[in-house]
């Protein structure tokens, strides 16, 4: 079962790349004006004055896809001017993901739910990505 979900995963490499780039540009327009007091401890992306982000969990991908994400969040957000920090700090917003896989009739369904926490009220982005299998 794990080397099918790393297989379906791999299929479509752009479906969790798209999710994550919805994710960061909904919190790169939702952050508008707000501005952090410097970037924490621990920080991957060492913005200069930008918001700060903690990712509490991504769950469902296997580590192969897993690692591939945290490698595109950490570009995406240097990009953005957004500063990943540990899930142990303070963080401005604070992310959940959920991926999943599943085969039916020969072909892939992807589907995602990225959760965004901060001060504002909550994002929630979704969606799903058909290919075949």
């Amino acid at each position: 079962m794990r080397d099918t979900s790393v297989t379906l995963f791999r299929a479509s490499r752009t479906a969790p790349r798209a999710a994550i780039a919805a994710v960061l540009l909904a919190m790169a327009f939702g952050l508008g004006g707000c501005a952090s007091g410097g970037a924490g401890s621990g920080s991957f992306a060492m913005a200069s004055d930008g918001p700060t982000v903690a990712f509490e969990s991504i769950d469902g991908p296997p580590p192969q896809v897993f690692d591939r994400m945290v490698n595109v969040l950490d570009s995406e957000s240097k990009l953005r001017n957004l500063s990943i920090v540990s899930r142990e700090g303070a963080a401005s917003y604070r992310v959940r993901s959920y991926l999943s896989a599943q085969v039916s009739r020969g072909r892939t369904t992807i589907a995602w739910v990225w959760d965004v926490y901060g001060p504002r009220p909550t994002i929630w982005c979704c969606g799903k990505s058909r290919r075949p299998a």
